[in-house]
């Protein structure tokens, strides 16, 4: 799947989208440009095997009206096209440390009892001990690179 030289993604993409079953608006052009920028930022900043939606703190001052929720469904719009995975690793209720990673919540860890193989103590998963992130897929790294050479 190519980007656009304006920084769109699949502009054959339908109006509407889910996520967890909810209908939400595929992103608009504006969207695009401004989340495809951050996320070749991400690229080219080498983020792009694992980030936190949170990532665009480090390039947005906080009070400059970036619009998280937007971000996260232009991240979540990206994921139904196979662009950028989701990952969700599993954290320590102890020490935080991150203890394994997985393509999807285990629904059959939560509630129980697990031993830290960094802090050694035991902790009860629940459906917080997991950290949703993401990872740009290697082939659509390359090509948005490629785009960000031929475009600078």
């Amino acid at each position: 799947m190519a980007l656009t030289s304006n920084g769109k993604i699949d502009p054959s993409a339908k109006q509407m989208f889910k996520i967890n079953g909810t209908l939400v608006p595929v992103p608009g052009d504006a969207d695009q440009k401004e989340y495809g920028d951050l996320i070749r930022r991400v690229i080219d900043d080498n983020y792009a095997k694992r980030f936190h939606w949170k990532v665009y703190r480090y390039y947005h001052k906080e009070g400059s009206g970036f619009d998280t929720r937007r971000w996260v469904i232009y991240l979540e719009w990206l994921a139904s096209k196979g662009i950028v995975t989701r990952h969700y690793e599993l954290c320590c209720g102890a020490c935080d440390e991150s203890i394994a990673v997985h393509d999807d919540i285990d629904p059959s860890l939560i509630g129980t009892e697990m031993e830290c193989n960094h802090c050694g103590e035991s902790f009860e998963i629940e459906k917080n001990s997991w950290i949703l992130f993401y990872s740009i897929t290697p082939q659509h790294a390359a090509e948005i690179t490629a785009q960000m050479k031929t475009t600078t």
